[in-house]
């Protein structure tokens, strides 16, 4: 990607993974990682995962300073078996998540080239920007690259799908699959609760 088209902005999910998966990124372009926690996976536990300046100690692309867009609250009376600690249900919590964090995204970035780096589940983020049904956006491959862009006031378009990584990734291991949401009615039907109001 030449220099003038690729991305200004480099926004990463707070999980270990996402974060070694964007690193080749932010080195190639001299671009730091922005830590944000609109784009945590599902079940997310607000102050489970280190910090980003605890993570800038191994990962040195991530940028400590950064003030997310988006502080991902627990869901109320909702807690994580493994922690004990307060946690966002899924998939209500979780679509409610995206359809507070897109808006607040879209102004945030207004007028960049953004990449996100985040989770298949975040198919939704997709959705939310298009104006589209969970069934609808499809599936998020492993490693897929969705391609959005918006013009001025104009609505957001799909210039490439995520549902396909063939063109980027060489070999994918057998518990590695596309995933989306069609199969999953209870996500579908809040989801259209949600766009509904």
């Amino acid at each position: 990607v030449a220099a003038d088209e690729g991305p200004e902005t480099l926004l990463v999910s707070p999980f270990l993974r996402v974060i070694q998966t964007a690193t080749p990124t932010s080195h190639a372009l001299g671009l730091p990682l922005k830590v944000e926690p609109g784009l945590a996976e599902i079940h997310y536990v607000p102050g489970r995962l280190p910090t980003p300046a605890a993570r800038f100690q191994y990962f040195p692309h991530v940028d400590p300073d950064y003030t997310p867009i988006y502080e991902t609250p627990a869901t109320a009376g909702e807690i994580d078996d493994a922690t004990g600690m307060p946690c966002e249900t899924y998939p209500r919590g979780y679509l409610e998540r995206v359809m507070a964090f897109t808006p607040l995204l879209e102004k945030a970035v207004e007028g960049q080239r953004v990449a996100l780096f985040s989770h298949a589940a975040s198919v939704a983020i997709v959705a939310a920007l298009l104006d589209m049904s969970l069934e609808e956006v499809g599936r998020f491959a492993p490693c897929g690259v969705y391609h959005l862009r918006k013009e001025g006031d104009g609505a957001w378009e799909l210039l490439g799908s995520g549902a396909d990584n063939t063109g980027h990734v060489s070999e994918n291991h057998d518990s590695t699959f596309p995933w989306g949401y069609a199969n999953d009615p209870t996500s579908c039907r809040i989801w259209a609760e949600l766009r509904a109001k």
